[in-house]
């Protein structure tokens, strides 16, 4: 801040640090027969009709989205002799004084935990009704769809940081996107690929998919790591930036938050609107029953209690 001439009102290292995000690839396929998808919607006649269906109704194709096929743990869709390796690799990375001695260190301890937690999802598997991704050749004529991973609990860790003293400049983001300790990210990733190619090529699903476009079944572990670092996006779900965690784990905000998804100090496994949604209630229930005297700073108020431990 002092770069950009603003003076600091409390020091607090951890404000725009520990930026965490769901990611995301997508494996499509050709169906077989008629369907209608979300493709059609390119015809300007079937949108219209869509249209009045859900002016009328709320009914039709816009009254959906995607649907979330799945949330599991890392034991169902990796192999256990390969997920022992790689949370051994996971657990050598961690052990470096860049993770040990970090303030971030009770977050890897808790992360670390649930991979061997059943209850607790690693992977999201969406069924989006068109074909997401744009590079393989496909039959236009035909219709297709997409089943896209998204990994709950990424291991790494970016930031978000002013670039200038202007509020109107885009910030400097770091995003450390697949930077992670022992590969891990990359590596469940290859294994959701895999997994989705299963469900592609099982049971219903399975009989009604003529092909799968890309990536593809016969790719070898390092071709789906090329195609993973080509294709891997943002699921727009930001956290973390601001964390609801004691002063002594980089926290930022106390337990009266007045922020936003920001004070998420560890993802959740889910899609965060309902999570956001509770949050902004009691955050208007903080500020309806604040009494600030007007002469005491909001840094004094908001910050440097730091009293929340994680759960």
């Amino acid at each position: 801040m002092e770069k950009f001439n603003i003076a600091p009102v409390l020091e607090l290292p951890g404000v725009g640090e520990n930026f965490q995000d769901h990611i995301s690839v997508s494996v499509g396929a050709e169906l077989s027969g008629q369907h209608i998808t979300a493709e059609n919607m390119q015809d300007p006649t079937f949108a219209e009709e869509q249209l009045l269906l859900y002016r009328e109704s709320k009914s039709g194709m816009l009254s959906s989205t995607p649907s979330t096929f799945v949330f599991i743990p890392a034991a169902d869709f990796i192999p256990a002799d390969v997920l022992q390796g790689m949370i051994a690799a996971l657990d050598e990375a961690l052990s470096a004084p860049l993770f040990k001695e970090s303030p971030w260190q009770s977050i890897y301890e808790m992360q670390r935990s649930w991979l061997k937690n059943n209850s607790v999802a690693q992977l999201e598997i969406v069924l989006f009704p068109a074909y997401e991704t744009s590079e393989a050749d496909h039959n236009e004529a035909s219709q297709h769809y997409s089943l896209m991973v998204f990994p709950q609990h990424c291991w790494n860790c970016g930031s978000v940081h002013l670039e200038s003293s202007s509020g109107l400049d885009p910030p400097a983001i770091d995003y450390q996107i697949l930077n992670s300790p022992g590969d891990f990210d990359l590596l469940l990733l290859v294994y959701a690929i895999r997994y989705a190619f299963k469900i592609m090529q099982t049971g219903s699903l399975g009989a009604e998919t003529s092909r799968i476009l890309e990536p593809l079944p016969t790719w070898t572990d390092d071709q789906l790591k090329d195609y993973v670092r080509k294709k891997v996006n943002s699921a727009w779900h930001p956290v973390g930036t601001a964390s609801m965690l004691p002063l002594s784990n980089n926290g930022v905000v106390d337990e009266n938050l007045k922020v936003d998804a920001s004070i998420i100090p560890v993802h959740v496994g889910t899609h965060p609107q309902a999570t956001l949604y509770g949050i902004a209630h009691r955050a208007a229930q903080i500020i309806e029953a604040s009494d600030v005297p007007e002469n005491k700073s909001a840094g004094e108020e908001d910050h440097g209690k730091g009293c929340c431990d994680i759960a």
